[in-house]
């Protein structure tokens, strides 16, 4: 009798864990760095109070800090402390030093902070309430149009640049001839915009050392990436409709260079087909 009560008890606090288990579900809590500018937080039912940290995070001089949320539920606290020193990667400080940035993560909304204080940065996520969904974390170069200075002709915005020549014929596209255009340079990059029928075309050549290649200056996030290879290079393609580029990057030695492409009719969507691409990026003088 005694042994079937025993075995009885064990059955029904089985029953219940499983029970358990099956109405909390999983709970998982995750800090990933694509890169050194690149943070990624993932959360599946994290419990509140639970926490993860990860190292390596870089702020450089005049960027901004952006957090971009997509919490199905739930709030996260992510702080930010200055690494010190000789600190290792994989080194977190003392949790009693006061973080240098504290933001908090709430449903969809982003933000962005102009970073006063640079260098590398530990990044320590706690789950203020449960919390389901995912956070990017990443830094933004602040390049407004208040940096931007006017040229009167692209060659001499390229050397105001310090980026040697530089030629586009924005003419050669199946979209027409240009209506407008002016021309622009910052330390590094020089820039020209093309108005043509309906599309403002961006291009811009500068250090390949800027902001890791990407100097197009668009943080925007696109549905489609892939890669063609015009006149002997690899360029990378990003746009919402499959095939149409709306920004294209790429290197070639020590610079980079990117075209962007932006519909002025209320077309939000709009790219560039491969044969404008191409014709572009053959008219573009590397060297």
């Amino acid at each position: 009798m005694r042994y079937r009560i025993r075995m009885i008890a064990i059955v029904a606090l089985a029953i219940a864990t499983a029970f358990a288990m099956t109405s909390c579900g999983k709970s998982e809590l995750k800090c990933e760095a694509n890169d050194a500018k690149n943070v990624v937080i993932t959360a599946e039912n994290a419990d509140t109070d639970q926490s993860v940290s990860t190292s390596g995070f870089e702020v450089s001089e005049g960027e901004s800090i952006v957090l971009e949320p997509a919490l199905e539920q739930g709030t996260m606290e992510i702080a930010l402390i200055l690494a010190e020193g000789e600190e290792s990667a994989e080194e977190l400080p003392d949790t009693d030093v006061p973080p240098t940035y504290q933001f908090t993560a709430i449903g969809v909304e982003p933000q962005s902070f102009k970073a006063e204080v640079s260098g590398t940065f530990h990044v320590q996520v706690t789950v203020s309430e449960t919390a389901t969904g995912s956070v990017v974390l990443r830094t933004e170069s602040e390049n407004g149009p208040e940096q931007w200075k006017e040229a009167d002709s692209l060659e001499a915005a390229a050397k105001a640049a310090g980026v040697e020549s530089f030629t586009v014929e924005a003419d050669g596209t199946s979209l027409g001839e240009v209506t407008n255009s002016d021309f622009h340079y910052m330390e590094g990059v020089a820039e020209g915009h093309y108005g043509v029928a309906a599309v403002d075309l961006y291009v811009h050549k500068g250090l390949a050392s800027i902001d890791e290649g990407d100097i197009s200056f668009d943080s925007e996030t696109y549905q489609h990436e892939w890669t063609e290879n015009i006149k002997g290079l690899e360029v990378t393609c990003f746009g919402n409709r499959e095939g149409e580029a709306t920004k294209t990057i790429w290197t070639s030695g020590d610079y980079a260079f990117s075209i962007c492409a932006y519909g002025a009719g209320g077309d939000d969507d709009f790219g560039l087909r491969a044969d404008d691409l191409s014709s572009l990026i053959n008219s573009i003088q590397p060297e």
